[in-house]
């Protein structure tokens, strides 16, 4: 068991090794989307003078937190995870690697987009009080804009979810994988159409309940067939 565990340790850092230019890529694209938001809002400052100010970083990195994730973990679980098992790896060991990958890419994503909104919602308003030249304080109006703390945690762990499953789909139905992701994407933009619910059904008490149910499903279906169907390397 030592010797197993000695063993994947040293794949593990191979494959991170191998996967650095993609933790590069991720600091690079969350800081040039913080700061072409901020430029943005200095350039508004500056020139409207403005007595309100908004503050949108945390939601916009909140959302591309989700892409890069999915990014990453189809990346991952593309590409890597046959390479491993070519290489002579069993598919839990591949997919243990792959996951191990995918936390650390997970908990580097949430720093830095809990930096970003930390550094917006305190560093920010001060400076862009200055630009305008007023002595006041700015009035932040859409307060509700700003994310709470458990979407900063939950949200890049959605993209990890539809990451394995749209793998898993790929991976269990091979090229037509492609066409059965599109089917079942317009059967539930079609479908809520046929349902006997209310106009604001989003409201409803019973769909985050539901979402959590079927995310969960669709994760343990996703690890139970990556695990079992056949990969092409």
């Amino acid at each position: 068991d030592g010797c197993e565990v000695f063993f994947m340790w040293k794949q593990f850092k191979k494959l991170i090794s191998l996967n650095k230019g993609d933790f590069i890529l991720t600091v690079s694209l969350t800081a040039g989307i913080f700061l072409l938001t901020q430029i943005i809002i200095a350039v508004v400052m500056v020139a409207a003078k403005p007595e309100e100010g908004i503050q949108v970083s945390g939601m916009i990195l909140v959302f591309s937190s989700v892409i890069m994730m999915l990014v990453l973990t189809l990346s991952g679980l593309l590409v890597n995870y046959p390479q491993a098992i070519q290489f002579g790896c069993t598919r839990r060991r591949g997919l243990l690697l792959n996951a191990g990958l995918m936390g650390l890419q997970y908990f580097g994503t949430v720093i830095l987009v809990a930096a970003g909104t930390l550094i917006e919602q305190h560093l920010c308003p001060p400076f862009w009080k200055a630009l305008t030249g007023r002595s006041v304080d700015l009035v932040f109006f859409l307060d509700s804009i700003q994310p709470p703390w458990w979407l900063v945690l939950v949200a890049p762990l959605g993209g990890v979810a539809l990451g394995l499953f749209i793998s898993a789909v790929i991976f269990r139905f091979g090229r037509v994988g492609g066409w059965t992701l599109y089917a079942i994407w317009m059967a539930v933009m079609l479908g809520q159409s046929f349902l006997p619910w209310a106009e604001h059904w989003w409201t409803a008490p019973w769909l985050y309940p539901a979402v959590w149910v079927l995310v969960l499903a669709g994760t343990v279906w996703s690890v139970w067939t990556l695990l079992r169907v056949t990969v092409k390397a």
